[in-house]
């Protein structure tokens, strides 16, 4: 219903579509105007995210320490796998609320919600991975999106056969999160996607 609006020449259009827009902005999306359509905005959700998913880093955090998962790949890899063992399954299109008014959500879950549903496809694993990690200072997290799938990357130095990308003379190593691919290993499809240049990179704001 955000998308409805009446108006009664181009300026009061432009005006009105300019509130439209702040909005679905507040509500953590992007408007499409090509598509007339509203998309997941990531980073607002992700940045709308960190403190809901601090107990739960600081829980992941402390199991790392215990098991000796000092270097980044170990521990990137246990955060990771912590997203991968969730199962895949979609959310839905849209929810209910207390009262039972339909609520629009676009296919993804705020992390909090990911985490008591306990399930998730591929772009809520990959801002709910990107929510936990944001709890760490310094963290960089990027999206490749495309190809009807989204998954992540981080800064980190790749060893042999990993797969990665370059953006702005560093390395980012690949992280598929919807089953347990180990780090630096994404579906071949997706690497070929990638390859073509099919796939957008949407860096997080830090």
């Amino acid at each position: 219903s955000l998308l409805a609006f009446s108006y009664t020449s181009e300026e009061d259009f432009r005006r009105k579509r300019k509130q439209m827009e702040r909005a679905v902005a507040e509500k953590g999306f992007a408007y499409l105007p090509q598509r007339n359509a509203l998309t997941p905005d990531y980073d607002w959700i992700v940045k709308n995210s960190v403190r809901d998913m601090k107990e739960t880093a600081v829980r992941l955090q402390s199991e790392a320490k215990r098991l000796g998962y000092q270097d980044a790949r170990r521990f990137h890899g246990m955060m990771a796998a912590f997203v991968q063992s969730m199962p895949y399954k979609m959310p839905p299109a849209a929810r209910s609320d207390a009262v039972g008014r339909k609520i629009f959500i676009g296919g993804v879950t705020m992390p909090l919600e990911t985490l008591y549903r306990g399930y998730g496809d591929c772009d809520t694993k990959s801002v709910l991975f990107a929510s936990i990690l944001k709890n760490f200072r310094g963290t960089d997290v990027v999206f490749l999106a495309g190809n009807r799938h989204m998954f992540a990357a981080v800064p980190m130095e790749p060893r042999m056969y990993d797969s990665y990308i370059l953006l702005k003379g560093k390395k980012y190593l690949l992280i598929e999160l919807t089953q347990p691919w180990h780090l630096g290993h994404v579906p071949r499809e997706h690497l070929h996607a990638l390859r073509l240049k099919k796939l957008e990179v949407m860096h997080l704001a830090e």
